[in-house]
């Protein structure tokens, strides 16, 4: 499996994260910026990757 890496895609506000290896997502809507990454952080620590077979793979492709 691809190593656990988390993406910040929408600063400012709402922020959103993703994991970069099963595409699982994290928001936040604290007002601070700061406050809203380490929410977003703790939940993306805390998750677990779920493992998808080849065809779940190409389906979250397709819808992209």
């Amino acid at each position: 499996m691809d190593t656990r890496k988390l993406r910040i895609v929408k600063p400012p506000l709402p922020a959103i994260g993703i994991c970069e290896a099963c595409n699982s997502q994290f928001k936040s809507c604290k007002r601070s910026q700061d406050e809203a990454e380490d929410e977003i952080k703790a939940a993306f620590d805390a998750h677990e990757c779920k493992v998808m077979d080849s065809s779940q793979n190409t389906q979250r492709i397709v819808r992209g």
